[in-house]
């Protein structure tokens, strides 16, 4: 791919990386469309659900903040943001848990300042 080095280098250098991952099926191979968003590229990989892929695009030279959601991978990386989105799912899915400790967790009142 021509542009590939050029938006992997963009995406190395940048100061905020959003990193997300979801599944994806390639004929009958369950694999993970990664995408990878910057404020200048937005670039997508196919592969496996590993830290294989983030250790091979970032390295050790990715120095900014990365935003994601709790997937083990991206726990490495200690300039590391959770996601809204992600916090909030769980906070309503902790908030409608059938575990009374769990609901106790989350208020209503948390909910609504998350929103």
């Amino acid at each position: 791919m021509p542009l590939e080095d050029e938006f992997a280098q963009e995406i190395i250098n940048s100061e905020l990386l959003h990193v997300d991952e979801t599944s994806w099926m390639e004929h009958t191979t369950f694999l993970w469309l990664w995408v990878f968003s910057t404020n200048r590229v937005t670039a997508y990989w196919i592969a496996t659900r590993s830290a294989e892929l983030l250790e091979n695009l970032l390295g050790d030279d990715f120095n900014g903040w990365l935003m994601s959601d709790g997937y083990t991978v991206y726990r490495k990386y200690l300039s590391r943001l959770r996601c809204w989105a992600h916090l909030l799912r769980k906070a309503k899915g902790l908030n409608e848990s059938l575990n009374r400790d769990a609901q106790l967790l989350v208020n209503k009142r948390t909910i609504y300042w998350l929103c």
